[in-house]
Order: structure tokens, then sequence, then C-alpha cells
């Protein structure tokens, strides 16, 4: 039964990530043949209908259970019928008529053959979108009723060996986590003090907002800045009221199917500790955007690889703007353009390390793309969106914007993007928080190997245990999200998140914008211990011991072949 739900869960993976007339089915698979060694033996797939609607295991049923070793539950049930969020035919087919969809499925293909034993891509292709198109939307059974053959094959001993190879991975990716949390607690004493300041307050400043737009200056001059989504750049500037010199400045960029205000809450949290902000929004990925997307209508005409070049040009134009109204009385004064950091999440953890310097390594994108890639994907899901680069390569690029002094990157992925050759190329301070239940941007894959290849001397990992991808953009102005997401993929109550990103920010960019000392006491596991309660705990660590080295060295070879 594993292998059943390793196909649900790729199958809801590929459209999940995806950016890029209901119809009748000509059959449907009646029954699911397994392959088991020597042995084989047919599921009617009206028992797994039965079983979805009240939970009555059949006698056939409970035999592929017990081959699986999987014991019957809600979980089970609730997998059958789960709907995938994408559910237009448009746009679910720009996504498996593309290169890398293409790829997905052909592999998915292999391992799920026709009756003929012949490649199923066509036959999946064909469920996919016919189920995406009826009123019940893609799930798994849906996507069996209409699946163009009356038998669906499955080698289960194949397929299981395949699940047994993503769960060891997943696991050994929690050890990993785990024994960075035992590090973390085991080199602070429980009774280290915790600063008196209380930085998850909000500071001493009334501040201003204002929305900035104007011409993307680039248009015209840059092939990727032709399509009409790229004609203007906008953000929100959060000035603080009362400074007696100009205002550090730090950039926020959004992730995926996020905006300019799904971290309001952190910009004028930094604003009342008089730090300023300019929260950018990204046109090619923001909530609308990926609205369209999700139903078909996406007007982005460029290549899926523009965003990983255009996200960091567009805060760097962002800020070639701020320095030209420094001379305009209006702003005269107010934004210090020699003090500068950076904050991004997800997509927007990616452009902020790119800023830093951790530029496209387009051959280390080739080599990890080209691994197994349904096996990766499971695994570490971002390379679903990481791996449009080895679809359309563009030309390399210099990304890095030496007037950002210091970058926070919040459940990042760039492990593929960068590799290990681009983040060695940051040397400026980091800080990286990753979050143990990030389904999307697996912790070990894009947050700790990253921390792990860093060679900048002053770096810091945050554990945030429970927390998921999304956690950190639940905000009361991040309402909006494109995604509309179940309970589980939320994780706890989010405000702990909240107030810990708050409070990590100002001492982090006070520090090494400001060149304030008296916070260093808050860049430590004594005070990341004061932020959160059960469920939600924060660990912090400044280097991986030995220990931990040695293992992401192994797991790093032996997914990618390569000694680091």
């Amino acid at each position: 039964m594993k292998a059943v739900l390793y196909f649900c869960a790729l199958a809801l993976l590929i459209v999940w990530v995806s950016l890029v007339s209901i119809a009748v089915p000509v059959a449907a698979a009646e029954r699911i043949y397994f392959n088991y060694g020597l042995f084989g033996f047919s599921l009617p797939v009206a028992d797994l209908e039965a079983y979805s609607k009240t939970g009555v295991v059949s006698e056939r049923l409970a035999y592929v259970l017990n081959l699986a070793r999987v014991q019957p539950s809600l979980a089970l049930r609730d997998a059958l019928t789960q709907q995938a969020p994408l559910n237009s035919p448009a746009a679910l087919s720009e996504l498996t008529y593309g290169p890398l969809g293409t790829k997905v499925l052909q592999g998915l293909g292999d391992q799920l053959r026709t009756d003929k034993d012949n490649n199923s891509f066509h036959a999946l292709r064909a469920a996919m979108l016919l189920a995406a198109a009826d009123p019940q939307g893609l799930t798994f059974l849906n996507f069996l009723r209409y699946y163009p053959l009356d038998t669906f094959f499955l080698d289960l001993q194949q397929n299981l060996a395949l699940a047994n190879t993503v769960v060891t991975g997943i696991e050994q990716g929690r050890e990993i986590y785990a024994s960075i949390e035992r590090q973390a607690q085991s080199e602070t004493p429980t009774d280290a003090p915790v600063p008196a300041e209380d930085l998850q307050a909000a500071g001493p400043r009334s501040w201003q907002m204002q929305t900035l737009r104007f011409a993307n200056p680039r248009r015209g001059t840059l092939a990727l800045f032709d399509d009409p989504i790229w004609t203007t750049i906008g953000a929100d500037i959060y000035l603080p009221q009362g400074l007696t010199q100009p205002a550090p400045l730090v950039v926020i960029s959004h992730g995926l199917g996020s905006n300019r205000r799904t971290f309001a809450y952190l910009a004028r949290h930094l604003a009342s500790w008089g730090i300023a902000v300019a929260a950018v929004e990204h046109p090619d990925s923001d909530t609308e955007a990926v609205a369209r997307a999700f139903k078909g209508r996406s007007t982005v005409r460029g290549r899926s690889t523009f965003p990983f070049v255009a996200r960091p040009l567009y805060v760097s134009m962002l800020l070639d703007r701020l320095q030209q109204l420094s001379s305009d009385p209006a702003w005269q004064g107010r934004l210090d353009m020699a003090r500068i950091g950076a904050f991004g999440q997800s997509w927007g953890g990616y452009t902020v390390l790119a800023l830093a310097g951790a530029n496209i390594d387009y051959e280390f994108v080739r080599r990890i793309c080209n691994i197994e890639l349904q096996i990766t994907v499971l695994i570490n899901p971002s390379v679903l969106l990481e791996c449009t680069l080895d679809s359309a390569p563009l030309e390399p690029m210099d990304l890095r914007d030496p007037r950002i002094k210091a970058v926070f990157a919040v459940n990042p992925l760039a492990a593929a993007v960068a590799g290990p050759r681009g983040i060695g190329q940051i040397q400026i301070p980091t800080m990286i928080l990753s979050a143990s239940e990030d389904l999307f941007a697996r912790p070990v894959g894009e947050q700790i190997l990253p921390f792990n290849w860093l060679t900048t001397q002053d770096k810091y990992l945050v554990l945030a245990k429970n927390a998921t991808h999304f956690t950190p953009t639940l905000g009361d102005d991040g309402g909006d999200s494109a995604f509309q997401l179940p309970a589980w993929m939320i994780g706890p109550p989010p405000a702990q998140m909240f107030r810990a990103l708050d409070a990590l920010s100002v001492a982090f960019f006070k520090k090494y914008l400001e060149g304030a000392d008296r916070y260093d006491g808050y860049l430590g596991q004594g005070y990341a211990r004061s932020l959160g309660e059960e469920p939600m705990r924060f660990s912090f660590v400044s280097s991986l011991n030995d220990g931990t080295k040695q293992s992401l060295a192994a797991i790093f070879k032996k997914y990618t072949g390569i000694e680091k």
C-alpha cells in the first residue's frame, strides 16, 4: 500500500508546487494489479472506494496492507480522497507538457507500467488532466476513475523499495535535525541569563509607511524584462520617526504566493526599533500571479527560470531608486544606504542569499536534476522549482549586491540552485531559520546543508520545532495567500513564530547594521530557549559538531555522488 500512497503523494506534489470542458473518460481503472516477486494478484478499485467511505477493509485490501506493513487509519482513508489544490486543466496541462513535468511523469511511468509493460506516461497525464477537470478534483481515487486502461499495474516490491528509500532519506533528515537540537541544548547551561531588553515587544519609535512605485529601468535593456508584468517595481517603505541620524535599511523579499504585505508584522516591528524597511513586491510570483496560474490564466510569458534572476535584480533596482531619492528633500536624511540588510522567506530566502553572493551554479543544478528525480522530489519537493533552471538555463550573471551587509533567510530554497560553490561565496553575516515540519523545502537539503557550506565567520542556524514552511507567512496582513492550506500544513498557532522572528531580526540587524555588540547575548541558545514553548521550540547554533558534519557529508555523497 505504500506504493499506492507514494504515487498519490507524488501526483499531488507535482501540482502543488507548480506555477507553470469537463471530459468523460473512455475507460477507468477497475483494479490495481500488483506484482510481488514471482507472484501477482489484483485489488479491485471498488475495495479502495468502499474503504475510503466506510473504513471497511476487504480481504484483498487487508492482504495488501499486511504486505506493506501499513495499518488501516483515518489518515490512510483521507489520503485516497485528498484533493490537490490545482484543479485547472489548463494550468496542469502547462505543467505536464513542460520539460520538467514531462521528465517527472516519464520517471513515474517507468515505475507504473501499462498492461503491455510499456511506460504509462501518456495514461498518467491523461488521467491527471481529466480528474482535474472533474468537479471532485484531482484525488487518487478520481485519478483511477479516469485512468484510460482497465488495469493499473504496480510492481509492489519495486515500489516499496523506492518508498523505503524515500522514507529512509526523510528519517535521516529528522535524525540530523534532532542531533542539532541536542547540540544546542548541551552547549548552553540551563541557567544561562536571558538579556533584559524585551525584543519581542514593540520598540520605542513610531513609524510611517508609504508605497513607492516606479518604472523598471531595465525594461528594454535586458531581455528577461520584456514581458509587461515587469513594467513597474513596487515596495512599501516603513520609515522610523524621530531619529537624529539616517536609519539602517532592511529589504524584505516574500516567497511564492505571498506579497509585500505578508511580512508587514515584521516590517512594523523593525521600524519601531529604528530600522527602516523596504518590502518589495515580486510580480512574477506574488499572490495574484500564483492565483492566475492555478486557474490556468498565467500572464507571465517569460521562461520559468527568469524569477531566479529577476528577483535579486528587483531588489538591486529598488536600492538604486532609494539612493536616487536620497537627494529629494522628502527623503533626505531618512535612510542610511551604507547599512543595508535583507530578510527573505522561501523563494525570498533564495533571493537574499543570491544578493549575498550565492550565484546560480548551473553545473551543479544540472547534476542534481539528473539524479532519479522521483526520489529527489519526494525527499525534497523544492527541487521541482529549482530544476526549472536545468530546463531553460540563462546566461550566468553576477547577482550579488555589495550594498547588502547581512542577510536573514527563513525556510530558503537554494541548495540545488547555488550548491556548495555558490553558497561558499557568501562572505557576510548570515542567519538561516529552518522549520522541522517543512514539507516543501526540507530542512537538511535546503537549510542545514547550505549552513554547513557557509564559509563566512558570522553564521547562525535557528531550528523551529513543529513549525512548517508556511508558519511565518500567516500574519494579519498576509491572509490573502494564494494557497488554501489545510490545518496540518499550517502547524501550531503562529504567534510564537512571529515574536521569534521579530526578536531575532532586531538583534541580528542591530548587531550587523549598527555594530551594536550589546545584542550578542540575543544570538545564542540561551535567548532562543526563551522564545517559545511547546509545541513550538527554538534551537540556536553557530556551528555544527563533527558528527553532524560527517552525517551530512555521507548523505550528500549518497544522493549526489559528490564528496563534500
